[in-house]
């Protein structure tokens, strides 16, 4: 049997001869493929517009936040506030609303030479802000906050019975008028002196006020010491008269006379030892009472111890043995009041001899 031979692909058979017609077909293609090469090669991709400045934007934003977060982390300086009216930054972030507080008191305290508190609220906060806003100097800073504020310092009232009536600058200066005030009254005698007080009562305490409140020494002398007139009762001594009592008490006579009815001019010279006078006496508002001490003798009276005689009439009468009077020391406090007399009060009386009676006897038949 004859071989049959095999059958060749026909896609991959070549043709036994090219012609010209053939070749130029072939040439078109390889350059159709050559062309497609470069085209694929040399292509960009193609962006709008609009997606170019949303990139931007983006990054805008990204940008804003990360100095926004900066700025509220990174703090550069802190704003002085007075009532939340920022009014200068400080460069210390450090320094706390306390201790920046603690620094305008002790500005102030400097200024006045008193103790002080500020009217206003000052607080510190936080902030970034240009530095061409900042001071470095906080000394700056607190001598211009001063400026700014309102307050009021520390002085010393004087009250009398709960009522303000004098301010001074401070307690020093308050205790020494009183004291002079309680010296206008201190007798010479100061050995019998028992005491020197206020009939008032009077305090010195501490308060805090604007600085015009303050005063003078010698304008609070003056207020405590002003006079009203007040009425009194006067006791007259051995040695007084009429015109005499009338000068102690600042009066005239003519006024003295008004304030007795009872006494006329034809019998103001015939006043007795112990009698009152009416009399009207300036009070000053700080009324000062001085308590004398007085020790006198006197003499102790005798008693006497009767004994009876049967044999003898009623109007008999003998003396058996004399009786001695005793002594004894009688302490008296004179109290006077803005250097009147208003009182007297025995306090104690020491025998210094007993009194000794005498014995009498007497008779009892009746005539």
């Amino acid at each position: 049997m004859s071989k049959t031979p095999p059958r060749r692909n026909a896609s991959s058979e070549q043709p036994r001869f090219t012609t010209p017609h053939m070749l130029n077909s072939r040439r078109n293609e390889s350059r159709q493929r050559l062309n497609r090469l470069s085209y694929r090669k040399n292509r960009r991709p193609e962006i709008s517009s609009g997606r170019v400045i949303a990139a931007i934007l983006a990054v805008i934003v990204i940008f804003l936040l990360i100095f926004m977060v900066w700025s509220l982390l990174h703090k550069n300086a802190q704003s002085v506030r007075i009532d939340n009216e920022q009014v200068a930054y400080i460069k210390d972030v450090k320094t706390t609303t306390e201790e920046f507080n603690n620094l305008l008191l002790a500005k102030l305290k400097e200024k006045t030479g008193n103790n002080v508190q500020i009217n206003e609220t000052v607080t510190l906060v936080p902030v970034h802000v240009s530095s061409s806003k900042v001071d470095n100097n906080t000394e700056n800073v607190i001598t211009e906050v001063c400026s700014m504020l309102t307050y009021k310092q520390e002085a010393a009232a004087i009250t009398v019975n709960g009522e303000q009536k004098a301010v001074l600058a401070n307690s020093e200066e308050a205790q020494s008028l009183l004291d002079q005030i309680l010296a206008i009254y201190q007798p010479d005698d100061e050995d019998d002196i028992v005491e020197v007080s206020f009939v008032d009562d009077v305090k010195v305490e501490s308060v805090y006020v604007d600085e015009g409140e303050v005063m003078s020494t010698v304008k609070a002398s003056d207020i405590l010491r002003a006079n009203t007139k007040q009425a009194q009762t006067y006791t007259v001594q051995e040695g007084d008269s009429f015109s005499g009592i009338a000068a102690k008490c600042d009066m005239t006579e003519a006024e003295l006379l008004a304030a007795n009815p009872s006494i006329t001019a034809d019998t103001m010279h015939q006043i007795k030892i112990g009698q009152e006078l009416n009399i009207t006496v300036p009070v000053p508002v700080l009324s000062v009472k001085v308590v004398k001490e007085v020790k006198e003798e006197e003499e102790i009276p005798v008693t006497t111890n009767t004994v009876e005689n049967n044999t003898e009439y009623t109007t008999y009468r003998k003396v058996i043995s004399a009786g001695k009077p005793g002594k004894k020391e009688v302490v008296t406090h004179i109290t006077y009041v803005n250097g009147y007399e208003e009182s007297r009060e025995v306090v104690s009386e020491n025998i210094i001899e007993d009194a000794q009676p005498q014995t009498v006897e007497v008779g009892t038949l009746t005539p």
